[in-house]
């Protein structure tokens, strides 16, 4: 780990959640940069002109740094920043387009695009997703499948859910391993996310900019 980034990124999360803590966070970034989970992405996009700043840390991982924006039509754009724990920094860019809404019938179906250049690896992927009512809980369940091989590795899928307005447990598959976590938004601004991606800690904030 390189002691002066991590730093750097502590300051600038810091400083972001200090100016934003006391403004009036629906989607919220993942590992990799589209909104989603913890490292696998759902059918969820940005609306038009919001934007989020996700910053993550895994142990024996690295961090990331992502910044996500609405595109119109269903579209949003990502590009993220990764210091991992061993080899060269990368930047990424990624985009996802959701096409269909969920409805009482039907669920709602996205595609998209996790580093498009290939700095790490292209990954393509579909996702579809659906809001149900079980047991007076709110849940929204997503199940996909992207390139093998790729981040993902196949099928993917994974659940949130809304135990109170402050209380998410999330749970995943991302094609290789078994995620969990909680996410507490702790305003309409400021969300954590803390739990196991790939057998190791991992812990995010993300700040809605607008």
């Amino acid at each position: 780990m390189k002691p002066t980034k991590t730093a750097l990124l502590i300051a600038v999360c810091a400083t972001v959640a200090v100016a934003l803590w006391a403004l009036p966070a629906a989607a919220s970034p993942s590992l990799f940069g589209p909104t989603g989970l913890l490292a696998t992405p759902n059918a969820d996009t940005e609306g038009l002109a919001d934007m989020h700043l996700g910053g993550w840390y895994v142990s024996d991982g690295g961090e990331s740094v992502s910044l996500s924006a609405g595109a119109g039509a269903g579209g949003e754009g990502n590009a993220t920043w990764f210091n991992p724990e061993t080899g060269d920094d990368e930047f990424i860019f990624s985009g996802k387009w959701r096409f269909r809404q969920n409805s009482l019938t039907r669920p709602a179906i996205a595609v998209g695009l996790i580093d498009a250049t290939d700095e790490i690896e292209l990954t393509p992927y579909i996702v579809l997703q659906k809001q149900l009512g079980l047991a007076g809980y709110g849940v929204t369940a997503s199940v996909g499948y992207a390139k093998p091989d790729s981040l993902l590795d196949g099928f993917f899928g994974g659940a949130d859910v809304k135990l109170a307005d402050k209380f998410h447990l999330l749970g995943e598959w991302d094609g290789n391993d078994v995620n969990a976590g909680v996410r507490l938004p702790l305003s309409d601004r400021l969300q954590i996310t803390a739990g196991m991606v790939s057998d190791e800690f991992a812990a995010g904030a993300m700040f809605r900019l607008r």
